[in-house]
């Protein structure tokens, strides 16, 4: 049997994320470590890259890693300190590490935002900035224990809107941004229910409250395992080979 290599993985998930087309100011997409030729034998995903996850990989046998967050950042060029010891381990351990952030988070079928959606039935979805907005049929307290059993999570609510939710934005991590933006033009805002985001920012509670928008915070982590998680079958349809979704809960 001929083996699987790791530009392969990394050629397949290009082309299915559609990397090539989509701009990341905060984070180098694709293969941060690793060299082109390594063979492939179980690929592990898991959200941040971390020690604690990568040590866990390897006891699975994993030596492809994909990751939502990255190493560093786009444009950084230093490792030192944690990333030193990180980028070490992996190559002692000749485990590839590819990294997929917003091509992750926007994707249409696999993303964050798409798999959040698909949770709470969402229709007519329409894209804006790094997230979406939908239309839902949900009473708040119904969606939230909703997000909270399917996500493992806690999430937390700010009640500033109606009980009943019909219309959505939803962008996962730090996704708080959205609706501040859409503040700045308030005729954009004034049917929109609800926020949907992971990571909890006061500077949002005061704007959602006098535009009268609830706000659930999922979780940053929670809200950006279901992506990863997506992948997964198409991963083993295409290459035939073991995959395995790494939980390294922070509860953040």
């Amino acid at each position: 049997m001929k083996s699987i290599l790791t530009y392969e993985v990394a050629d397949f998930l290009d082309n299915l994320l559609d990397v090539s087309n989509i701009s990341d100011p905060f984070c180098k997409n694709g293969i941060q470590v690793g060299k082109s030729n390594l063979p492939v034998s179980k690929i592990g995903l898991m959200v941040d890259p971390c020690l604690e996850g990568f040590s866990r990989a390897r006891k699975l046998g994993c030596d492809f890693l994909i990751t939502h967050h990255g190493l560093w950042k786009f444009g950084e060029a230093s490792i030192i300190n944690t990333t030193y010891n990180r980028v070490k381990f992996l190559m002692d351990n000749n485990i590839s590490l590819y990294v997929s952030h917003i091509p992750l988070d926007v994707h249409p079928e696999y993303g964050n935002n798409a798999q959040l959606a698909k949770m709470c039935g969402a229709t007519d979805i329409v894209t804006y900035d790094y997230g979406l907005i939908c239309n839902i049929d949900f009473d708040i307290i119904e969606l939230k224990n909703r997000f909270d059993s399917e996500l493992n999570t806690s999430s937390q609510l700010l009640k500033f809107g109606s009980d009943l939710v019909k219309t959505a934005i939803i962008c996962s991590g730090s996704g708080s941004s959205v609706l501040k933006n859409y503040y700045k033009d308030y005729s954009k805002i004034k049917n929109v229910d609800l926020l949907i985001t992971g990571e909890r920012d006061s500077s949002i509670y005061h704007i959602a409250k006098e535009l009268g928008v609830n706000v659930l915070f999922l979780g940053h982590y929670a809200s950006e395992t279901v992506g990863l998680k997506a992948l997964i079958p198409e991963i083993k349809k295409h290459f035939n080979i073991e995959v395995e979704f790494i939980e390294i809960q922070t509860g953040l």
